[in-house]
């Protein structure tokens, strides 16, 4: 199957994307939510400490946005499972600093997960060569071509604590960007696809391309689908900051990503198809999988654009799907997010790494499916605002319809509403009417 070019990720039509990535986005939060506390695991979503705000009255502001959702969402919860004395809350994240990390336990192999002081400081629990890497990713003595500096900067490290066979710590791993195949076009290898829901791409005709005509162009030459900064392609660059050759803005944003950031490009094939981007985190859980359950992976925090020691959503999601929980998750942009569809580095086992990748990406198309299912079920008609109230059947409909015994249907639809970018606290508060 060919990428679907439908109007809507839902329906065809009349119909409108950004609603339906808005509601496909808010089920998918509310329904985690459901299932963590089914689990009998409090929810906490965090935003930055308000001493990492300039402005304190935005962060004010946000703070106050945050507790309605999670207030609200708890409200959910509770008419749908007995809260057993859990709840939904706002918090904090700890301090951001250079070289605290988001650990991922994994939960599996019974490790407990660690205190407050262990993610900020995980020197004393590292082994000795896993220490001598941190501290190179942490004072960036590594090439910084591998290290992503930019926003969401970072950088994937496993600390690796087997005795015998492979004792090496893997990393750095930082945020990569890669081609989504169209599977029509033989854009994929080994049949590893096979199965897969189809991933959505806007038809030509479609209004969400007009901000992507690159300003400079008058041939409708446009920036590809799911470009972060590709609705900016519109705007001129903006002053003070490199350019690459870049007269427009969205491609700017990518020029300072791949040259200046260090994102890992293993997109070749320009503007065509659908981009999704791997954050350093989910790198990590691959390998540590592969590696065994004496190794942990990590994020490191290596640069100064992002201020939230805190899980963005999709990895999140791909994490609880798998084992590994975050040590704290936040509600901002998860934008393009992917798992990998396979591997891309050179390795010593691709056979092993690919039948890793398979098993945990069929772990995370199970959790999407459950908590799509479940957060529908929560946000039916008379719970969201009037503007949603076609989303909660059409969901239903593409869940339930042809697809309904594969689950790989849900994870196609929760990336798709990815691709359509916005802060997630704000598209689950749209749906429940706080806005």
């Amino acid at each position: 199957m060919a990428y679907r070019r439908t109007s809507g990720i839902l329906t065809d039509g009349g119909a409108d994307p950004k609603l339906e990535a808005d509601y496909i986005v808010a089920a998918a939060i509310v329904g985690h939510s459901i299932e963590q506390i089914r689990a009998n695991v409090d929810v906490q979503f965090s935003m930055e400490p308000s001493d990492e705000m300039p402005r304190p009255d935005k962060w004010s502001r946000e703070w106050d946005q945050l507790q309605q959702a999670a207030q609200k969402i708890g409200q959910l919860a509770a008419l749908e499972i007995d809260m057993q004395g859990h709840s939904v809350r706002a918090g904090t994240a700890v301090d951001h600093k250079t070289g605290a990390v988001i650990v991922g336990v994994y939960g599996l192999a019974g490790h407990e997960p660690p205190t407050e002081g262990d993610i900020r400081h995980p020197e004393h629990h590292l082994s000795d060569k896993g220490q001598v890497l941190y501290d190179e990713i942490k004072q960036r003595d590594r090439d910084p071509a591998y290290q992503y500096i930019g926003l969401g900067a970072y950088t994937g490290f496993v600390d690796n604590g087997n005795v015998e066979g492979d004792t090496d710590p893997v990393g750095p791993m930082p945020s990569a960007r890669f081609h989504i195949p169209d599977l029509d076009a033989g854009d994929h290898d080994d049949n590893i696809f096979e199965g897969w829901y189809p991933r959505w791409l806007p038809p030509e005709d479609s209004a969400l391309w007009n901000p992507r005509v690159r300003r400079d162009t008058h041939d409708h030459d446009c920036v590809g689908w799911g470009i972060i900064g590709g609705d900016l392609a519109q705007d001129a660059p903006k002053e003070g900051e490199p350019d690459h050759g870049a007269t427009n803005r969205s491609d700017q944003i990518t020029n300072i990503m791949r040259f200046d950031q260090g994102m890992n490009f293993v997109d070749e094939s320009g503007d065509e198809g659908v981009k999704g981007y791997t954050h350093g985190m989910i790198q990590a859980i691959y390998k540590a999988y592969h590696l065994g359950p004496h190794c942990t992976p990590y994020e490191i925090t290596v640069g100064d654009c992002t201020t939230k020691l805190a899980s963005c959503f999709g990895c999140t999601m791909f994490m609880t799907a798998n084992g590994y929980p975050p040590t704290s998750t936040h509600l901002g942009r998860a934008e393009s997010w992917v798992p990998l569809y396979e591997p891309y580095k050179p390795s010593t086992s691709p056979k092993t790494e690919r039948i890793v990748i398979n098993d945990l990406n069929a772990s995370f198309a199970a959790y999407c499916d459950k908590v799509l299912r479940t957060g529908m079920r929560a946000l039916s008609v008379d719970n969201i605002a009037d503007a949603y109230d076609r989303c909660p059947a059409a969901l239903e409909h593409v869940l339930g319809g042809h697809y309904s015994a594969d689950n790989r249907v849900a994870v196609s639809l929760f990336l798709d509403a990815l691709t359509v970018h916005d802060r997630e606290l704000s598209r689950v508060r749209r749906v429940l009417g706080l806005d």
